[in-house]
């Protein structure tokens, strides 16, 4: 049983709440099926037009509660409709008689559903943060401090469930230096990215076939948030644009991601800052139409306040794509400096702006950190591998003793 909530798996990317989550816990449910292990992924039914079940892969299925009201309802609000997901999701194993052998939540949200399932039904129970209150707080310094409810919660996580899925040794550090984890209960498994999907191409046909001949190409790909950093690199483009008159003539952005409305209220933002005619607002893509920018980018800009993990800068990388990411969370894990990318102060657009005219100006410097990006990600960053790695610790359930602990739960 996978539990998450607030992130459909089979929902379209790019979206308000459709990102990192939504990509890991369809990835997981599908390469675990390749391991002999049947999946149902619990979700709450945020699209009211799609169907309350959905197979996901062979042997496994997308099932979908109302939790008293189907529709989009923001992650934030989902706590108060914490119990009628669990009754939901309780009355649905009564019919249909389904039998688990282990939880894995994704979430604090879905964590806190995991815990009081693991206590009524017995079972083992993994669970995936996605994203720590405490480190959001430090790094995000967000306008809307964390709820003190989630910052409990994680608490409660850490001290109920059997093994936690760190995705960096940075967020393995701070389970335990912030919420008194243990090393011996702590997995650590990255993300990953679909080798199949991501992989290196040609750049300059990449860019002919976009329209972007003989253009320098920057690329962003995300949420249309604050958190995500947007404002950073739009800053930093009206630097470049003011100190080299001839840098938006010769330089394409590409940014993606957002609904429509959020592309509007963008589109009009571009208007107003100067940018508008060479940054261009592409929307939301599908995931297996995001390679042919990737290829086309001759950098990929990763600007967030915080990130756990960092999924877009190991696409970027699986497609031979250097990243200028900022220095926080994961990304201080998955983007090595001056190896397969670089790394700027968060929130610093000036840096931001020299750093990506300093890297747009020696391009063999960027094919080589492209070539390493690849190297990296092949090694240690595909889906294939996570899989293996999940199901290996599953594995585990069955050595495990009378009382539910886990004999060992590290690889």
């Amino acid at each position: 049983m996978l539990i998450s909530i607030h992130g459909d798996p089979l929902a379209g990317l790019g979206g308000i709440q459709a990102g990192g989550q939504n990509v890991y816990v369809r990835q997981v449910a599908l390469g675990l099926q390749h391991h002999g292990w049947e999946v149902d992924v619990f979700s709450h039914w945020q699209d009211a037009a799609a169907p309350a079940e959905e197979r996901l892969g062979p042997k496994g299925r997308v099932i979908r509660l109302a939790a008293g009201r189907k529709g989009f309802i923001p992650k934030d609000e989902l706590y108060q409709h914490l119990p009628s997901f669990l009754r939901e999701l309780k009355d649905y194993l009564r019919r249909a008689k389904r039998r688990y052998e282990l939880i894995h939540s994704n979430y604090w949200l879905s964590g806190l559903a995991g815990l009081a399932l693991k206590r009524e039904l017995g079972l083992p129970q993994f669970h995936t943060f996605h994203s720590l209150g405490t480190v959001r707080t430090r790094e995000s310094r967000a306008t809307r401090p964390v709820p003190p409810r989630r910052l409990a919660a994680e608490r409660e996580i850490v001290a109920g469930v059997d093994c936690l899925v760190a995705t960096t040794p940075e967020e393995r550090e701070d389970l335990v230096s912030d919420y008194g984890a243990r090393y011996e209960q702590i997995a650590l498994v990255p993300c990953g990215v679909d080798p199949d999907i991501f992989s290196p191409g040609e750049r300059s046909a990449s860019k002919a076939a976009l329209g972007l001949k003989g253009k320098d190409v920057v690329v962003y790909v995300g949420r249309l948030e604050e958190s995500k950093g947007l404002g950073v690199l739009l800053a930093a483009l009206e630097a470049l644009a003011q100190n080299d008159a001839h840098f938006p003539a010769r330089t394409r952005v590409l940014l993606i991601g957002g609904e429509r409305c959020e592309r509007e209220r963008l589109e009009r933002e571009l208007d107003g800052r100067g940018l508008a005619g060479w940054v261009w607002a592409l929307g939301a893509q599908p995931q297996e139409e995001l390679p042919r920018y990737f290829r086309a980018a001759d950098v990929c800009v990763v600007p967030s306040y915080y990130e756990t993990f960092g999924l877009v800068a190991i696409e970027a990388m699986a497609c031979g794509t250097p990243v200028i990411a900022s220095r926080v969370g994961g990304l201080k894990y998955t983007v090595i400096d001056g190896v397969t990318g670089f790394h700027v102060p968060p929130r610093d657009p000036r840096t931001l702006a020299a750093r990506l005219a300093e890297a747009l100006a020696d391009p063999a410097k960027l094919e080589h950190l492209g070539q390493a990006a690849a190297r990296r990600v092949q090694h240690l960053f595909t889906w294939p591998r996570v899989a293996e790695r999940l199901a290996r610790l599953y594995g585990g359930v069955k050595a495990w003793d009378t009382q539910g602990t886990p004999l060992s739960v590290s690889f």
